[in-house]
């Protein structure tokens, strides 16, 4: 019964693509500007892997999310460092879609 789908499944879906959608605008203007209040950082990156926890797919994302965050915190952006609650809601995410 917990993988049948859900309306808070399905919502959970469509807010965690609206959050990385806004973390891409972010990423955009960033580049564009070199603004770095648009740079995407920790904080940021854990909002949307908390967007997608109850989507289908949310461990997946979540996961991606994580490795995006760790290219950037290795190529300059200080800001993007995981921490523990990223790490955390990772695992919640993996767990919540049955990830191992």
């Amino acid at each position: 019964w917990s993988r049948r789908s859900s309306p808070k499944r399905e919502a959970g879906a469509l807010a965690g693509t609206r959050a990385e959608n806004v973390l891409r605008r972010m990423m955009y203007n960033f580049r564009i500007t070199g603004n770095e209040h648009m740079r995407p950082d920790v904080i940021s990156y854990t909002g949307v892997m908390k967007a997608y926890i109850n989507s289908p797919a949310g461990g997946e994302k979540a996961l991606e999310l994580l490795d995006e965050m760790n290219d950037e915190y290795m190529n300059g952006n200080r800001g993007a460092k995981p921490d523990t609650k990223a790490i955390s809601v990772v695992i919640d995410a993996c767990i919540k879609n049955g990830l191992s």
